[in-house]
């Protein structure tokens, strides 16, 4: 295990608990590792900007000097500066095409623009409370007629759009989806009532495409970014700076080949089985129980270890050691 420099945490699931807030504990170990060490935490959801920008602030310090991904990696934004570094948004064709399958397929969709999530009103029953947004003094937007609001919308507002349905319905129109041009799509995640959905965004985008530039920027090497993540659009930067020989298309079964060069990566016990597949280390608690501040303790622990013991002239723990999480549990 090499030494960081930077943290990169996606949100739902992971980052926050299920009231949609960074645990107190978490809070304070980024802090610290950020204020004694110069560890850079930084923001990767699928969440719009400013909903993003907003849980940073509860982030403390550390999370000011820092950097988000928002919707999947569409949008790059240095919160120091306050200056995008990245600003990738849907065609007004693509998004025309998507509309019209959706509404072929009777499926329901969603879009995300740099400052909300607008979803079709007929659905707001599944979006009673979102507490991301309750925490923010916010509301969910909701539009009676998605298309033709999207229709009317400004050519480059929409990073990002989702779609929703079964398993079935979602295989049933893979291919004709894949055939848009001009569009990247993550794996099927679960939203629960036994529905699925697709997160769609410009071509070429990714968590792993926005990493890579933010790593350039600050020159700084995979092996030195540690990645959390707990569902399938964070495989792309669970898996950032490694080789994989597939078997098949299943990200489960996959064979892992990592590259000398690669992140290390952490998912919290929640996490979805594909993801704990691809991830270096799953952590005993969910994101609920304090996944990310164990973690982030037990590897501070290992850093005041690494460096009293590199002052003294002693031997240090190598890159290869590994810290201590709780009794019985290493990292």
């Amino acid at each position: 295990m090499h030494i960081p420099r930077l943290l990169v945490f996606d949100l739902d699931g992971t980052l926050l608990n299920d009231d949609k807030r960074i645990p107190q504990e978490s809070v304070d170990e980024i802090n610290r590792l950020y204020k004694e060490y110069g560890i850079i935490p930084v923001i990767s959801t699928a969440r719009p900007l400013e909903i993003a920008k907003l849980v940073a602030e509860q982030g403390g310090e550390a999370f000011a000097h820092s950097h988000i991904i928002a919707t999947n990696g569409a949008i790059v934004y240095d919160v120091a500066k306050g200056e995008y570094l990245l600003k990738k948004s849907l065609s007004h064709t693509a998004l025309g095409q998507l509309i019209y399958m959706c509404k072929e397929h009777n499926l329901e969709f969603e879009i995300m623009t740099d400052e909300k999530e607008i979803a079709q009103v007929q659905y707001k029953y599944r979006r009673a409370e979102d507490p991301i947004y309750t925490n923010a003094g916010k509301e969910f937007a909701f539009e009676t007629d998605l298309g033709e609001y999207i229709h009317n919308l400004p050519e480059g507002s929409v990073p990002l759009f989702a779609i929703s349905g079964s398993n079935t319905e979602l295989k049933d129109i893979q291919e004709k989806l894949d055939a848009i041009p001009g569009i990247s799509r993550t794996v099927p995640n679960s939203r629960g009532e036994g529905l699925e959905y697709y997160d769609v965004m410009p071509q070429g985008v990714s968590k792993s495409e926005a990493l890579e530039l933010i790593s350039n920027i600050l020159e700084i090497e995979p092996e030195a970014i540690f990645t959390f993540g707990d569902g399938g659009n964070d495989i792309p930067m669970l898996t950032h700076g490694r080789q994989y020989k597939l078997e098949d298309k299943s990200v489960s079964e996959r064979n892992r080949i990592h590259c000398e060069k690669g992140v290390f990566s952490i998912a919290p016990a929640n996490a979805k089985d594909d993801v704990k597949a691809v991830v270096d280390f799953t952590t005993p608690e969910t994101n609920n129980s304090g996944a990310i501040a164990n973690f982030l303790k037990a590897l501070r622990i290992h850093l005041e270890t690494y460096y009293k013991q590199k002052v003294a002239g002693e031997p240090t723990i190598d890159d290869k050691s590994k810290p201590t999480m709780a009794e019985g549990q290493e990292l």
